[in-house]
């Protein structure tokens, strides 16, 4: 911790591995480490007016506090909530529905999308 002239104000500096790449760390916001692992997902707009769309893609990752998919749809929209189960498939006797806002959208250069998902508790 280092003080200024003012001895009311502290200055608190944090030394990490961010300083080694700092642009990646700067981006990072984070707060789990994501888990790379692959499951199946439905995902289904929460709001009415798009209910007749519902896919089934395969997470990249997820952490507790949300996941990352890719898809080729195009209704995603920053801000948007999604029912998410999770897992979801025929041998899967447990599904979980799970209420998401979408809180990244990328363009992905074989055309498709990456959504990244936050869920909502």
């Amino acid at each position: 911790m280092a003080r200024t002239a003012n001895p009311s104000t502290t200055v608190t500096a944090v030394i990490g591995p961010c300083l080694e790449n700092e642009r990646r760390c700067r981006d990072e916001r984070r707060h789990r480490q994501r888990l790379n692992v692959s499951l199946p997902a439905r995902l289904r707009p929460f709001n009415s007016e798009y209910w007749p769309l519902e896919e089934v893609q395969t997470t990249v990752n997820f952490t507790r506090n949300g996941l990352y998919f890719v898809t080729w749809t195009e209704h995603y929209s920053l801000g948007m909530r999604v029912l998410v189960t999770l897992p979801y498939g025929s041998a899967d006797r447990v599904h979980k529905e799970y209420l998401g806002q979408i809180v990244r959208l990328e363009r992905l250069t074989d055309g498709g999308w990456g959504v990244a998902l936050q869920f909502l508790f």
